[in-house]
């Protein structure tokens, strides 16, 4: 097919492309004003819908008090607060949905809530080597450096199994330990050196708060 027989079918999609935004925009500034201005109901109709009521909601825009009082249900019902039903139906007693508020609040139940809080304790910690249990090499070090390395490391285990023991169970959950040598008291032995340390160590861990409030 030549060019010249090409380019009109171009130009009739481009157009059929150009009606339907046009038209899709029509129908959108329509519904706009059709919801703001209240035409034949349209806003009373889909603020009474559960899937659009926290528009209305954030748009302050259900002004009749049946839309009100779905809102007030709404928010209510979907947080299961006792008292937001305890609210709808003081100020709804005869309300649409009075009876299943009324229901709602005769089956109330008390509910436990539990958080996370973060926390640390910082607490004074001897480390020596001749605690074997925490050792990790049989013979000392080869040098200062990774003698006092050796030594951080085996305190860590040895807080977490003493002095963090306290924070690692019930409603206590240990994260992680910090170890803080002070006063270092380093030796040689063979060819090698070993350290042991006086200082502090600190324990981060979470606590369990535990709330209790009804439920409806």
């Amino acid at each position: 097919m030549s060019n010249k027989y090409q380019i009109p079918d171009l130009e009739k999609k481009k157009f059929d492309w150009q009606f339907v935004f046009v038209g899709t925009a029509i129908l959108f500034v329509m519904f706009i004003i059709s919801f703001f201005a209240n035409i034949g109901g349209t806003r009373n109709y889909l603020c009474t819908r559960a899937w659009f009521q926290p528009i209305c909601a954030a748009t302050n825009l259900s002004i009749l008090s049946f839309s009100r009082e779905d809102v007030a249900w709404y928010e209510a019902s979907e947080a299961k607060s006792c008292t937001g039903i305890e609210q709808y139906l003081a100020k709804y007693p005869n309300g649409k949905n009075a009876q299943v508020a009324a229901a709602r609040l005769s089956g109330r139940k008390l509910v436990e809530h539990a958080d996370w809080e973060e926390k640390q304790a910082e607490m004074d910690t001897h480390y020596t080597r001749f605690l074997n249990q925490y050792l990790v090499k049989t013979g000392p070090a080869r040098n200062f450096a990774s003698a006092k390395h050796d030594a951080i490391e085996n305190a860590k285990a040895q807080a977490r199994e003493v002095e963090c023991e306290q924070y690692s169970s019930g409603n206590f959950k240990l994260n992680s330990v910090r170890v803080k040598p002070q006063t270092w008291n380093c030796s040689g032995e063979g060819d090698g050196q070993f350290c042991d340390f006086d200082g502090s160590v600190i324990c981060y861990y979470s606590e369990k708060l535990i709330s209790v409030g009804d439920e409806c």
